[in-house]
């Protein structure tokens, strides 16, 4: 969207971006408070290490559209 949508839209795509970064985010505190009382910490640890990948991701696909936005906004 960022890439091919309406130049009018473009900080649209640079606050959607942003959003999902934080509720992925926000999603893994749940994640981490949950595995905290599991009684397989090896589960846990693998689950927890599933959502630090996950954020990895996330993190460095919102921040090259946020700023990708901000390099067209100007």
């Amino acid at each position: 969207l960022a890439h091919n949508g309406s130049r009018l839209a473009v900080s649209d795509a640079g606050a959607a971006a942003a959003l999902a970064c934080a509720a992925a985010h926000t999603a893994s505190l749940n994640v981490l408070i949950n595995t905290a009382s599991m009684s397989s910490k090896e589960q846990a640890n693998a689950y927890r290490r599933n959502v630090d990948d996950l954020l990895a991701q996330v993190d460095t696909c919102a921040n090259g559209v946020y700023d990708y936005v901000v390099r067209e906004i100007g």
